[in-house]
C-alpha cells in the first residue's frame, strides 16, 4: 500500500464549503450594508445640523424641517422627521434620533440592527 507523500488541494466537499460560506458573507454583505450607508449619511446630516451655529436659536418644528430637508436630499427613507425627538435637559436640548431596522436576510431569518448613537446635545438657546 502506498501512501501519497503530500496533499493535492481541496476536495469537492471543501470547496462546496468554501463556496457556501462565501455566498452567506456575500448575502449579509449585500442586504446589510445599504442599511449602514443610510446610517452614515443619516449620522453627517445630523452632525452638521448640530455643528450649526443657528441650530440652538431653532425651535423644534424649524429643527424638524432643517432635518428633513437634508434627509431629502440625501434620500434617506429609513428615518422619518416625526421619529426624532426633542428633550429639554439641564446641558441644553437633546435631538434623539435612534432608530432600529429589520432586514430580510434569507427565508424567514431577519437581522434587526439598531443605531443608538445618534444623541446630540445642543446648548442652551
Amino acid at each position: 500500500m502506498q501512501l501519497r507523500a503530500r496533499q493535492e488541494g481541496l476536495g469537492a466537499l471543501g470547496w462546496l464549503i468554501v463556496l457556501a460560506i462565501g455566498s452567506f458573507a456575500l448575502t449579509c454583505l449585500l442586504k446589510i450594508g445599504p442599511v449602514y450607508l443610510d446610517y452614515f449619511q443619516i449620522r453627517k446630516a445630523l452632525d452638521d445640523v448640530a455643528a450649526d451655529a443657528k441650530t440652538p436659536s431653532l425651535t423644534n418644528s424649524e429643527l424638524r424641517t432643517v432635518i428633513g430637508k437634508r434627509l431629502e436630499v440625501n434620500r434617506i427613507e429609513t428615518i422619518r422627521t416625526s421619529d426624532i425627538k426633542f428633550v429639554d435637559t439641564r446641558e441644553g436640548r437633546m435631538i434623539d434620533a435612534t432608530y432600529e431596522q429589520r432586514v430580510p436576510l434569507i427565508a424567514n431569518i431577519d437581522v434587526v440592527v439598531k443605531f443608538d448613537k445618534l444623541k446630540y446635545t445642543l446648548p442652551s438657546r
